[in-house]
């Protein structure tokens, strides 16, 4: 904005250098201010409950709040991105790790599967309209993938509205699996390489927490 501004402030010094105008109307425009974003902070243990236990209390059926706990649980223990968690397939779950393929990265990321998310994971209903035996978790494979993670971002967003947890969305995950594995000594390579993202990004995002 404030490049813009400059640029717009030239042109009109020259305009009005060449009398087609009698003064400089962007000088009277503020110039931008450089507001820094404000810190993505990692969910409390109090939050992660809340939004756990608001996964069993949105939708209309039974289908619909499985679906939305297994969601969540694989964003608190896998931080995987909402398009990973939409089109995961039952085949990348395997002697207990979920071997999965980061779509920003393309990068192999090998994550533990708790007892906790392996009970939502067996629990979980075919998704609707899926030959009999699906090939995902949440994904029939015949819609399109653009439109499996548009519904797996309306899922998630009634569980942290439900939930009543300020500021609560998906990416926050990464910053508290993040925390939690630094915490219990992990390397920032560790964090890095199950992220599936840079080293330098882990230290400027995540390890000053």
């Amino acid at each position: 904005a404030q490049k813009e501004l400059e640029t717009l402030r030239q042109f009109f010094t020259f305009c009005r250098d060449r009398n087609w105008i009698k003064d400089n109307p962007a000088k009277r425009i503020k110039s931008a201010k450089n507001i820094k974003p404000a810190d993505v902070v990692p969910y409390t243990g109090q939050e992660i409950a809340r939004i756990t236990a608001a996964s069993g209390n949105i939708g209309r059926t039974n289908y619909e709040r499985l679906r939305a706990r297994a969601m969540i649980l694989l964003l608190h223990h896998t931080a995987l991105r909402v398009s990973d968690v939409a089109t995961l397939g039952r085949d990348r779950l395997r002697d207990g790790q979920l071997h999965v393929h980061t779509l920003k990265t393309g990068g192999m990321v090998y994550l533990p599967v708790p007892p906790d998310l392996q009970l939502v994971l067996d629990a979980l209903p075919s998704p609707r309209g899926a030959e009999r035996e699906s090939r995902f978790f949440f994904w029939n494979g015949v819609t399109s993938r653009r439109a499996v993670v548009g519904i797996a971002e309306r899922t998630l967003a009634a569980v942290f509205k439900k939930s009543g947890v300020r500021d609560a969305h998906a990416h926050r995950f990464r910053h508290t699996l993040a925390t939690r594995m630094l915490g219990v000594g992990a390397t920032v390579q560790d964090v890095a390489d199950v992220l599936g993202i840079g080293p330098d990004v882990v230290r400027k995002h995540y390890a000053k927490w």
